[in-house]
């Protein structure tokens, strides 16, 4: 009874020691919002240009696109599960793969999303221009295809001349990722 008894208690503060700390993260999330929302339009701008970050953490979900399914290609985590936490906060339900083979594959075999974003390049396989072919040649395929790319300033190329829906540069802004979800979904 006594190990019972001791145990017990070392559960029990561990438990007060995690709801403390989530009081404090939550209460700091709201000091840097409100923080946040003290800087004029301007200030605010200038801190995007020079490329501050703002954390996907402080942004309020608004589910917008709830019901909506998205899939990810992309080799790179980092970029995948950023992109994934912020269409999570549109709502957006996510699955991500990391190959343009492993999209064409979901997709070929019955999976259906409404909107699909793509690497440029993979590390192996399909690259995001032969994906998008490959895609259009599937009998009554219409999603949405993005692609996310390093190549800068290439809009027009990847949407004109190669007839992705939309285009995003790296690194992953949150701005982009609204701006195409109200393009492609309003």
């Amino acid at each position: 009874l006594i190990r019972n008894k001791i145990k017990f208690k070392d559960i029990l503060k561990q438990v007060q020691d995690l709801n403390n700390r989530n009081n404090f993260l939550n209460k700091n999330v709201t000091i840097l919002t409100e923080r946040i929302k003290q800087y004029d339009k301007k200030e605010f701008e200038d801190l995007k240009a020079n490329g501050t970050v703002i954390s996907t953490v402080l942004r309020n979900y608004n589910g917008l696109f709830k019901g909506k399914k998205a899939i990810i290609g992309n080799y790179d985590n980092f970029i995948a599960n950023e992109t994934r936490k912020m269409l999570m906060l549109f709502g957006v339900s996510v699955d991500i793969v990391t190959s343009g083979n492993d999209i064409y594959d979901m997709i070929k075999n019955g999976k259906k999303y409404d909107i699909i974003f793509t690497n440029n390049i993979y590390q192996y396989g399909l690259d995001g221009s032969k994906l998008l072919q490959k895609l259009k040649s599937l009998e009554n395929f219409n999603t949405p295809v993005v692609i996310h790319t390093v190549t800068h300033n290439q809009r027009d190329f990847f949407i004109k001349e190669l007839g992705f829906d939309e285009y995003i540069e790296k690194p992953i802004r949150y701005e982009d990722i609204e701006r195409v979800l109200k393009k492609i979904f309003v």
